[in-house]
């Protein structure tokens, strides 16, 4: 349910410059820039190149990749840069909250984490101290979501009074591991992350979109008669859900928590 907006003119590229901001994150195909946005262009610290959207920097360094025509920066640069400039996105026509860019550059950090690649947290940059407060309020460890459905369920659960949420977390029937949870809510605000699920635990949610379970009908009966086996209960939500009826969500999470 990423949002499509049009995509503003992009600055003439400076000499040496390379691309990061918002269009190379759209380039790199991150969560929460599906079209962009804001053109940010990385200089040499030397440099005398000056003007709108261009930044002198120390970290710069060749472009190793060019895409949409154009040199684009490092993964790593991209995300050191991101949050300049970066605006709030409606998420559909006349939303009237739409994604902040704090939640906006979230759903880049998790998408990062899930391509494997280390997030420079040594990088002194204002975007890396946004950084560096979304890993503390993830949880340092935690395993990244799978989607972005998943990354704005947990953003949208936050918002409803949820803090913490664990990720992939196992159930497990007679000694194997026979699922992986999407979304764990545990009952109490402070726990820690559990070897395994259990009904006493906490609520299980699974996100499912019609793009990637369409055609998963038998997986995902399976994944049911699973929980149904393990005497644990199963939550399934979807995209709409998430972003148009979060407090029906959260009033299923309170009916099982009242359950307990």
């Amino acid at each position: 349910m990423e949002s499509s907006i049009l995509e503003k003119p992009l600055v003439k590229a400076p000499k040496n410059g390379i691309l990061a901001g918002g269009r190379a994150a759209q380039y790199l195909g991150w969560n929460g820039f599906s079209e962009d946005t804001s053109g940010l262009w990385l200089v040499p610290h030397a440099s005398g190149t000056s003007g709108p959207c261009v930044q002198r920097s120390k970290l710069w360094e060749p472009a190793d990749q060019f895409l949409g025509g154009h040199p684009v920066a490092s993964p790593h640069l991209v995300l050191a840069h991101l949050g300049v400039g970066l605006e709030p996105l409606p998420r559909w026509p006349g939303d009237y909250t739409p994604l902040t860019p704090l939640e906006r550059l979230e759903l880049a950090v998790e998408h990062y984490l899930r391509l494997g690649l280390e997030v420079p947290i040594g990088l002194n940059t204002p975007t890396m101290a946004l950084v560096r407060r979304i890993l503390k309020v993830r949880g340092y460890g935690e395993l990244p979501t799978e989607s972005y459905a998943e990354t704005r369920a947990v953003q949208q659960l936050r918002s409803q009074g949820y803090p913490t949420v664990f990720r992939q977390v196992p159930l497990i029937v007679e000694g194997r591991i026979v699922n992986r949870i999407d979304l764990v809510v545990p009952f109490r605000p402070r726990a820690q992350r559990p070897v395994s699920f259990s009904a006493d635990f906490g609520v299980a949610l699974e996100v499912d979109g019609r793009e990637f379970h369409e055609l998963q009908f038998e997986k995902d009966r399976r994944r049911a008669n699973n929980h149904t086996v393990a005497g644990t209960q199963l939550l399934t939500v979807t995209p709409t859900m998430i972003e148009r009826n979060i407090t029906e969500v959260t009033r299923w999470i309170r009916m099982i928590q009242n359950r307990q």
